[in-house]
């Protein structure tokens, strides 16, 4: 049986196939820096982001990145 694809996923999910190469390189992107933390940095993040959604932790980002936080 062949694995879903995280493409697959999203348009299943209702997201349009125009931005799903998009999400699915950030999402690549984050997994990669996240793997790349020792474990007290992982401890570290997984401190900070606790129980936060994404969009919540997008948020947090956004709030000190000057970026859009109305998502």
């Amino acid at each position: 049986m062949e694995k879903k694809r995280y493409r697959d996923l999203l348009i299943a999910s209702g997201i349009a196939d125009s931005r799903t190469a998009s999400l699915k390189v950030a999402m690549v992107q984050l997994h990669s820096a996240y793997c790349q933390l020792d474990l007290s940095g992982r401890a570290a993040f997984n401190g900070m982001v606790n129980a936060k959604t994404l969009r919540e932790v997008l948020i947090q980002m956004a709030e000190t990145e000057d970026l859009n936080t109305e998502l």
